[in-house]
């Protein structure tokens, strides 16, 4: 081993721990854009540069990320400070709601992939009206002796809502399989 390769292994940590100013790697970054631009390649971008670059567009992510996270929570706080439901009063009608939400959920998830006919869906709205009334009338009323004739009107909604919905259903399917029947036969297929 020769004297200058020892000498660089015994002072590694030294060599390390020195960087060259911004000023110099700017100098170096200008030289080189002029040699590309005399021979016609495109500007050089340095490492430090696209970092740099990459940085400011992660940070103005985070920036909106974080906004729309606080805007988020504020808006769903909202919702929920309005939304009170027969759920909230036990845990029986916890179970109920959380059993008939679940269903007409389902129902609707079952009807999004047919084209729905205009009034279906005006009913629907107006079941969600007269939910939505019968909610603010069980928030003023609270845990009265009169708020099971609401709760049990709010139980008559959600089952309304299902049974229309059941019924669509059914149809949409009856529908769906006399028109593969007919496909079927005009396919020359024998359909049972």
């Amino acid at each position: 081993m020769d004297k200058l390769e020892k000498f660089v292994r015994e002072n590694r940590q030294a060599f390390d721990a020195k960087t060259a100013k911004a000023f110099v790697w700017e100098g170096i970054e200008s030289k080189l854009n002029e040699q590309a631009e005399s021979k016609g390649i495109t500007k050089v971008i340095s490492l430090r540069s696209r970092i740099y670059r990459y940085a400011k567009v992660a940070a103005v992510g985070l920036v909106l990320l974080t906004i729309g996270g606080f805007l988020g929570s504020y808006w769903t706080g909202q919702n929920q400070e309005k939304q009170f439901s027969f759920g909230v009063i036990n845990e029986e009608y916890q179970e109920l709601e959380t059993f008939y939400a679940a269903q007409v959920n389902l129902q609707l998830n079952q009807l999004g992939g047919y084209r729905l006919d205009e009034s279906l869906m005006k009913d629907i709205e107006e079941l969600d009206a007269s939910f939505e009334e019968l909610q603010k009338e069980l928030k003023i009323q609270g845990v009265e002796a009169d708020s099971e004739e609401i709760i049990n009107a709010m139980i008559d909604n959600y089952q309304s809502k299902i049974e229309i919905l059941e019924r669509v259903l059914s149809r949409l399917e009856r529908e769906n399989k006399n028109q593969q029947s007919v496909k079927n036969n005009k396919d020359g297929k024998v359909s049972l």
